[in-house]
């Protein structure tokens, strides 16, 4: 089976394609880069150079590997929206790549005997860092997560024996050297240290083939980050304040994420598009007003004074926060200014959540289509009259 890999958790970015058959993995191409710019910058045009040195089109891919967390909460997200909407697309599965994991299975040559330990960690600021121990096996001795240094090396010295080695890996080396050098017993463990170490592709595709192997895969739609800690935007983040206006082209793609996390059957990019730039239709997305984030969106189209609605959804994780019910409001006005009279528009039968939003925003149930989603789904027919 043929995957893709990529990383732009942490301070480096990389991408990879790989051959992998049980747990053989066969390099094909890999491109690892330490430049300053911004990961959303250089992870496509990475991605774009391996694929076509391997000659692997979307098409040839079987799985899709990215790395999930933890490390810059901006880079976790850049790596899993790109990788995400690759895999929706094509329709492929996932495998979400632990990054302490993939950063010990890029230097896990090191081992020499049983004593030997991988201490993977990256920088988390304010004497923390997100970190993990991998005994020669790559199975966690201290589990992954964020922490206090205090906190992991006690953990540490309570799991390893005296005698030990441990190898501090990772952009957290230096900050775990600090601690260390202040104190006065190690209880006979060794410890040296690979600051510069990075998670690299083949690190990336190992874990992924061992993953795969024990059917470790997500689809798509399901795969997403793990911070292990809020950032410290979320932790001092103020309560959104919702803006709902039409969408910019630029906008299609995130909302093509939008309905792919949302709706059974999502419509395509060019659908999307449509909705934009046709006349008779509309986009109106409600954003952040301070992020300028896109949190949710409706798409209708209408003929002269009726309106249909075509699909709503709100991310999920800023769902049950009046999102939905914000964007219907001003959807209702838009729909009054353009002189439509009746809105019209279909529901599961089954979709409690979204029939009492519509009821509370005003709508009247006026028929049912039996079986229109399929065997035993039935669509409930709602309009308001404006």
């Amino acid at each position: 089976m043929r995957v893709l890999v990529c990383d732009t958790s942490n301070s480096s970015c990389s991408a990879g394609v790989y051959e992998i058959n049980n747990l053989d993995v066969k390099e094909l191409s890999y491109r690892l880069s330490l430049e300053k710019r911004t990961h959303s910058e250089v992870i496509l045009p990475l991605i774009s150079e391996v694929m076509n040195e391997s000659k692997t089109n979307q098409n040839d891919v079987d799985y899709y590997a990215v790395t999930v967390g933890p490390g810059s909460f901006t880079g976790i997200r850049i790596g899993v929206s790109t990788i995400k909407g690759m895999a929706v697309v094509t329709d492929k599965d996932t495998v979400a790549i632990s990054s302490t994991e993939a950063l010990a299975r890029s230097v896990e040559a090191v081992f020499d005997n049983g004593k030997t330990y991988i201490l993977s960690c990256f920088d988390a600021r304010n004497k923390r860092v997100f970190g993990a121990v991998y005994d020669k096996e790559i199975n966690p001795v201290v589990p992954e997560n964020a922490y206090a240094i205090e906190d992991i090396m006690n953990k540490l010295f309570e799991v390893l024996d005296a005698g030990s080695m441990v190898l501090v890996c990772g952009n957290g080396a230096d900050a775990i050297s600090t601690y260390i050098s202040g104190l006065e017993d190690t209880k006979g463990i060794d410890f040296d240290y690979a600051g510069g170490a990075v998670i690299l592709p083949k690190g990336i595709a190992i874990t992924a083939a061992n993953m795969i192997n024990r059917g470790e895969i997500v689809s798509a739609l399901k795969l997403a980050p793990k911070y292990c800690a809020k950032s410290q935007a979320e932790r001092f983040k103020k309560p959104i304040e919702v803006q709902v206006r039409e969408a910019q082209l630029s906008e299609a793609s995130t909302i093509n994420v939008l309905e792919a996390e949302g709706i059974d059957h999502p419509w395509t990019f060019e659908a999307v598009k449509a909705l934009i730039n046709d006349d008779n239709k509309v986009a109106l997305v409600a954003v952040d007003k301070l992020t300028n984030e896109v949190l949710g969106y409706i798409g209708a189209s209408w003929v002269i004074d009726e309106a249909e609605v075509g699909n709503l959804c709100v991310f999920g994780k800023y769902r049950r926060i009046g999102v939905a019910t914000k964007i219907m409001d001003a959807f209702i006005s838009f729909m009054k200014e353009k002189g439509v009279k009746t809105i019209f528009l279909e529901v599961n039968h089954d979709n409690y959540k979204a029939i009492s939003l519509y009821e509370k925003c005003g709508f009247v149930l006026y028929g049912t289509r039996k079986d229109y989603y399929g065997q035993g789904k039935d669509a409930d027919l709602y309009k308001i009259e404006l």
